[in-house]
C-alpha cells in the first residue's frame, strides 16, 4: 500500500500544489527569511520525499490519517522541511513548513 501511495499521481499533484502555495506564501509573509533564494526556486522542483507516517483515523468516515514529509534545499543551502497532513481521500487538514539549520 505504501509503495502505491508514493507513486500515486493524485498525491504527487496535491503535494506539488500545496508546497508551491506554501513557499510562495512564506516568501510573501516573511521575505526576510527568504533572502538569497532565487525567484525561480519558489516551486516544487527538487522537492524530495523523506518519510511517510500512517495511523488509524479517529474519524469514522476515514480509515487513515497520513503525514508525508518532504525537503528541498535551495541554491543558498537553506533546507526547507515540508510536512503535509491529510486523510486517506487526500483531504488536507494541515501542513507545516520550516527551515532546518545544519
Amino acid at each position: 500500500m505504501l509503495k502505491n501511495l508514493l507513486k500515486n499521481e493524485e498525491l504527487n499533484a496535491v503535494v506539488t500544489k500545496q508546497f508551491e502555495n506554501a513557499v510562495l506564501n512564506w516568501n510573501k509573509e516573511c521575505p526576510e527569511e527568504t533572502i538569497g533564494i532565487n525567484c525561480n526556486e519558489f516551486n516544487a522542483d527538487g522537492l524530495t520525499f523523506v518519510s511517510l507516517n500512517l495511523s488509524k483515523a479517529n474519524k469514522s468516515n476515514y480509515k487513515y490519517k497520513i503525514e508525508a514529509t518532504y525537503c528541498k534545499t535551495f541554491s543558498n543551502n537553506l533546507k526547507l522541511i515540508y510536512i503535509l497532513k491529510f486523510w486517506d481521500d487526500f483531504t488536507i487538514y494541515d501542513d507545516v513548513l520550516y527551515t532546518q539549520i545544519d
